[in-house]
């Protein structure tokens, strides 16, 4: 009996052996698939990171709404009391006969229940709640942007506002040990494919901060992850640029010539398959028609360039 092999798409390998243009028509999408398992291996790799940068503000959100809880029941308390001395009136037993009486009974009831230290604590304890939720929802819509596969279409897209978002979704990795310094021009909106422009900002950003731990460990000191956006003439081409620099241990003159290869890796096992670079210059080359290029210095540091064309 005849077997058909299939693939998990449904067309059967005889059938892609005997029409030579089926894989050349397959391609694009395994590029697709290639880029997006590339993405999802880089949040594999960031997500202990990214779980701390959110439980951190998640726990103060929620101190801070025990702490307006318990504000809420002191302030019941005296509006209570006040509701009290109101409908008793001058009249009624115990109730304060004069202005000054009146005012000792505020004041008591005031003190009693810290109304005029509430009045300071709770609007920083709402702001704290509203900055964490902030915090969170710009670290869960960098992240929803970053997974989601992107359009098949360039669109518009706010270059600073990639960058941002890439910064964000990788401050796990860098924030122990580097300080991030940023200088981005006023840029206009580029068509390009933005998340795949946020995953090549990802992969970079990454990188410097693996060059700076590997430095930090020899030398135990904080490094300087440096991101610069600005516009470049080249000929005609006007260009809009991503700098990246650390100053990390450099690449070595023997690695140099395989930065961008394939699965090509210094790292220890678990720390990437080396797709990140080999990725990027598809992205940026390939996909934007642009450039991506490094200048290194052994022992002191990298800069990795990614120029895309504005008009």
């Amino acid at each position: 009996m005849p077997v058909t092999i299939r693939n998990d798409t449904g067309p059967s390998l005889l059938d892609e052996v005997a029409d030579p243009e089926r894989p050349r028509t397959r391609k694009p999408r395994l590029d697709v698939e290639l880029r997006h398992a590339q993405k999802l291996e880089a949040l594999g790799q960031l997500a202990a990171g990214i779980a701390h940068e959110i439980s951190t503000p998640v726990q103060f959100v929620g101190d801070s709404v025990s702490f307006l809880r318990g504000a809420f029941a002191d302030l019941q308390v005296f509006a209570e009391g006040v509701k009290a001395i109101v409908a008793g009136g001058p009249s009624a037993d115990g109730a304060p006969e004069t202005t000054d009486e009146l005012r000792k009974a505020l004041r008591a009831l005031m003190e009693a229940n810290d109304v005029d230290y509430l009045i300071n604590r709770v609007p920083r304890a709402v702001d704290r709640v509203v900055d964490g939720l902030g915090r969170v929802s710009g670290i869960l819509r960098a992240m929803k942007d970053f997974s989601h596969p992107d359009q098949r279409e360039k669109a518009p897209a706010d270059l600073n506002d990639a960058v941002e978002r890439a910064l964000t979704i990788t401050r796990g990795e860098y924030k122990h040990v580097a300080e991030v310094k940023t200088e981005l021009a006023d840029l206009p909106r580029i068509r390009c494919h933005v998340g795949d422009v946020q995953q090549v900002l990802v992969n970079l950003v990454i990188n410097a901060a693996h060059a700076i731990e590997a430095r930090a460990r020899e030398q135990g000191r904080r490094g300087l992850i440096e991101v610069k956006t600005y516009e470049e003439q080249v000929g005609a081409r006007t260009l809009a640029v991503v700098s990246v620099r650390d100053d990390g241990l450099g690449i070595p003159a023997a690695v140099q010539p395989h930065v961008f290869d394939p699965f090509f890796t210094t790292k220890e096992l678990g720390r990437g398959t080396g797709q990140g670079l080999a990725i990027s210059r598809a992205i940026v080359v390939d996909r934007h028609e642009g450039q991506i290029s490094f200048e290194t210095c052994p022992g002191q540091g990298t800069t990795f360039f990614v120029k895309l064309p504005l008009s």
